[in-house]
């Protein structure tokens, strides 16, 4: 069983990696931080050291090395400030940006795979994860089990 979800975990990394160094538009990167950002907020609150840790692996992802990470961590801060805010308006603002990348199938389905990592990150993938990343699924149009 463990093996069986080591294998899944490489085999959906290997297909992001391939993924990700293709597609370098500025929507697509929103649209990873976006899922980023929605995942982390799941269940409402986001402790300094999560955020810190969110935007750390932006940073060192070999995934994402294709874009600034000053515009990562700003797009990441801009997003985070609306959850700040008020919950429902950070919600909205990433399903916004997160709908951009419907029309783009391939790129949607690499920043949900990015999501599942990201979920998955802290060794848990509780239940408000999985909502949060069935609400992105249906935001893409995709189909969650395709991801978990």
């Amino acid at each position: 069983m463990l093996d069986w979800a080591k294998n899944k975990f490489n085999q959906g990394r290997e297909t992001l990696l391939s993924e990700v160094s293709r597609y370098k538009g500025k929507d697509f990167m929103q649209g990873c931080v976006a899922v980023g950002t929605y995942i982390a907020f799941a269940d409402g609150v986001v402790s300094a050291q999560e955020k810190q840790k969110l935007i750390k692996y932006f940073e060192i992802s070999d995934t994402l090395k294709v874009f600034s990470t000053e515009e990562v961590i700003a797009e990441f801060q801009k997003l985070s400030g609306k959850f700040d805010f008020d919950l429902d308006i950070g919600r909205s603002e990433c399903l916004k940006t997160i709908g951009k990348l419907r029309k783009k199938p391939e790129e949607a389905r690499a920043a949900v795979r990015l999501g599942v990592m990201i979920a998955k990150s802290d060794a848990t993938f509780n239940e408000d994860e999985k909502r949060a990343l069935l609400e992105v699924c249906n935001e893409l149009g995709l189909k969650p089990e395709e991801f978990f």
